[in-house]
């Protein structure tokens, strides 16, 4: 089984992955995202700058289907702290085609999502500036709106957690204890 996050940037999913991880020594996936953004630094890349942006998502969304499907197939239990429904969220932000658009919805369709636990974090919190993230906080609500609509797309069943690391915590135990004993 895979615990998997959806939320828009700064709602603290790295925190609850590591959180996860100490009391289910479940291993945590960063996404490329992450791997991309550094790498983007050392190409050259300005990502404030529109048309490197696209070239930007455009790689990390590729990569990202890439990864998942890597992921799905190694058979073992883990935390995502990202899925291709971030960057497809992100890139979905920077106004594609209409025929990119549905590129990018029928990739998420023929992935498996099956073993996943989905938990939505919607934004409760003032953004933090950690050097990578967007400070804007109307992006921010943007992305949150669009991981929102890919889910009910993609008919996925998605758990809201709200509140504090706790509390948070508290509601994952809960449902992690219902999908233990459905099993």
């Amino acid at each position: 089984m895979k615990i998997a996050f959806i939320g828009a940037h700064g709602t603290g999913k790295s925190t609850l992955c590591n959180e996860i991880n100490d009391k289910y020594d479940l291993q945590i996936v960063e996404s490329v995202s992450r791997i991309c953004q550094q790498a983007s630094n050392g190409m050259g890349l300005n990502l404030k700058d529109e048309e490197d942006c696209k070239k930007y998502q455009y790689l990390t969304t590729t990569l990202a289907f890439w990864d998942y499907k890597r992921i799905v197939d190694w058979e073992m239990d883990c935390v995502l702290a990202r899925t291709p429904i971030d960057v497809v969220a992100y890139e979905l932000a920077s106004n594609p085609t209409e025929e990119r658009v549905q590129e990018l919805m029928n990739n998420l369709k023929s992935l498996d999502f099956s073993d996943c636990v989905f938990f939505y974090i919607p934004i409760e919190f003032d953004l933090v500036d950690d050097g990578v993230r967007p400070m804007d906080k109307e992006y921010q609500r943007m992305i949150d709106k669009n991981m929102r609509d890919i889910a009910k797309q993609l008919g996925l069943k998605v758990h809201p957690i709200f509140g504090s690391v706790e509390e948070r915590m508290e509601q994952i135990d809960a449902v992690m204890d219902d999908v233990e004993a459905d099993d």
